[in-house]
């Protein structure tokens, strides 16, 4: 219809892909706010009119609101050409604009395009809900995240990136570059993005959330061929897929993870025979080819497990298979659910690992940890020894488990060692026991509470004589005091509690009655004495 019109082009030919969003007829002298930027406006020249600073003005305000172009019919306003000043100010602002040599009724104008856009926009709709219905289909065979990321880059015809909250990549898809240039391209667009941002040169990114908090983004990277207004639809949809696919893989995973759990639990109460459990692992997919088993848990030291998921548990499923993968190198390994930690029986070779083969064990499992940002202080990992047998991993299981509880009232470190009972593992057992409570009372009597500012600067100097073995110096180094203000505070500690902190059972009772009170008092509520 516009070749019919016998169309010119007089301006902003370098500005002639320019997508046309809408068309709008526009014949007043000032159409400040009129438009919303993308449309092809129409006119018969009543609007730039006859004045030539009425024509610099009616071009510039339609590049200002982005205007796609200008169309101006001649034979109405302007007989036989456009004015120089309108084409002029048409060039400096780079605007398309466009005189038509012969009369066409605009309303077939506006209707051809309107009619080309509406058909374009649905078929862009039907394709979005044909990659949509693909991948709900996806999600409902149980294909998992990689099959939905690889049905989503071959719709975009580009690679695609799923990270986490963190930033991490978590996976991905090629198109038609190699891996190394996908990674590449992810790792550049990682360093431009700005937080909270979902959109840059070369790529175009969706957040994605799980069970109602934000859980990362998926992200097309512009390499195999443009990004289009469509893709952002596409994303979306995908997105949307990717969403339902975690919510399968997590529920499906934490029921899985409880069934393994319930197993080990039994196992750790010594409900079960050997030949018994030995039967029950094999139907939980464990079957071990090596002859040892060693017993391991690992525990929240922190509340960062709310940044994954609404409760620790669901946080451990989320982590799960990353952490099955950090045990790998072969090794059988057998995962459980068990409250707020993880127990892990993981196959080996020998009856009596060294210290250095649980500690590289130790670093395998917390490398996928540290990638979702959980370091030392956030997750304790703890070891109960190895076992040839399911009755005697079951009790070592039990030590480890006991052991990344008590974690919380100790230093973070690589792992903790569950082989041999510790005084903080004892006490932790003993957490809910009344006579603990009255020992713990009867030996710091007053400063039990703390109610007073000088009840709590004995007690820390009493923890910090107990620390140094009663070495006086040691003691008032690590207060800062001098070894005077030292004496004065033992002395008025040994009168307030009514003992002698010479005599070695003294001693020993007081450091056993601190140690429990700070245990609880890093417990929460219901697991206190």
């Amino acid at each position: 219809m516009l070749r019919r019109a016998l169309p010119e082009v007089l301006a902003g030919e370098q500005n002639l892909g320019r997508a046309v969003r809408w068309v709008h007829i526009v014949d007043v002298p000032e159409p400040d706010k009129l438009l919303r930027g993308g449309e092809l406006v129409l006119s018969t020249g009543l609007g730039p009119g006859l004045d030539p600073v009425a024509q610099r003005r009616f071009v510039r305000s339609l590049a200002d609101q982005q205007a796609a172009g200008l169309l101006i019919e001649i034979g109405y306003t302007y007989k036989q050409a456009l004015p120089p000043t309108l084409v002029a100010e048409a060039v400096s602002r780079g605007l398309p604009l466009v005189a038509t040599h012969r009369a066409t009724r605009f309303v077939d104008v506006t209707e051809a395009i309107h009619g080309a856009l509406v058909d374009r926009r649905l078929a862009m709709l039907r394709h979005a809900q044909e990659v949509g219905d693909r991948m709900t289909s996806i999600v409902l065979d149980r294909g998992g995240l990689d099959a939905l990321l690889v049905e989503l880059a071959r719709s975009l015809e580009n690679p695609v990136a799923m990270e986490n909250i963190a930033g991490q990549l978590v996976a991905f898809a090629t198109f038609s570059a190699s891996e190394q240039d996908v990674l590449e391209a992810h790792l550049r667009y990682t360093r431009a993005r700005a937080p909270g941002q979902l959109q840059g040169h070369g790529w175009l990114a969706v957040e994605i959330s799980s069970g109602g908090r934000p859980w990362g983004q998926v992200t097309a990277l512009e390499i195999d061929s443009p990004l289009s207004a469509e893709d952002r639809t596409l994303l979306e949809r995908g997105a949307q897929a990717l969403e339902l696919g975690l919510l399968h893989e997590q529920h499906d995973e934490q029921l899985r993870a409880r069934a393994r759990g319930s197993f080990l639990v039994e196992l750790m109460h010594g409900r079960i025979q050997d030949r018994d459990a030995a039967r029950r692992a094999e139907a939980l997919d464990f079957a071990p080819r090596q002859k040892y088993l060693l017993a391991g848990a690992l525990g929240w030291r922190s509340e960062r497990w709310a940044t994954l998921a609404g409760t620790p548990e669901e946080a451990w499923a989320t982590l799960m298979p990353a952490v099955r993968s950090g045990a790998g190198d072969g090794r059988a390994t057998l995962l459980g659910l068990h409250g707020g930690s993880l127990l892990v029986i993981i196959a080996i070779a020998e009856t009596a690992p060294s210290d250095e083969v649980l500690s590289s064990l130790a670093r395998e499992l917390r490398s996928p940890l540290k990638r979702r940002g959980l370091s030392e202080a956030d997750v304790a990992i703890a070891f109960g020894g190895a076992d040839s047998g399911w009755t005697g991993i079951g009790r070592k299981l039990d030590r480890a488990a006991n052991a990344v509880h008590a974690s919380r009232v100790t230093a973070p470190s690589l792992w903790r060692d569950a082989r041999h009972g510790s005084l903080v593992d004892l006490l932790y057992t003993l957490r809910r026991s009344p006579e603990l409570l009255a020992f713990s009372r009867d030996q710091l009597g007053p400063l039990f509470e703390e109610r007073d500012q000088r009840a709590r600067e004995l007690l820390r100097t009493l923890e910090a004589y107990l620390a140094t073995s009663g070495r006086k110096a040691e003691t008032a180094r690590a207060l800062h005091l001098t070894r005077q203000s030292l004496y004065l505070r033992l002395e008025r500690l040994e009168r307030v509690l009514g003992v002698d902190l010479d005599d070695p059972d003294v001693m020993l009772s007081l450091h056993l009655a601190l140690r429990a009170l700070r245990l609880t008092q890093s417990l929460s509520p219901d697991e206190r004495l």
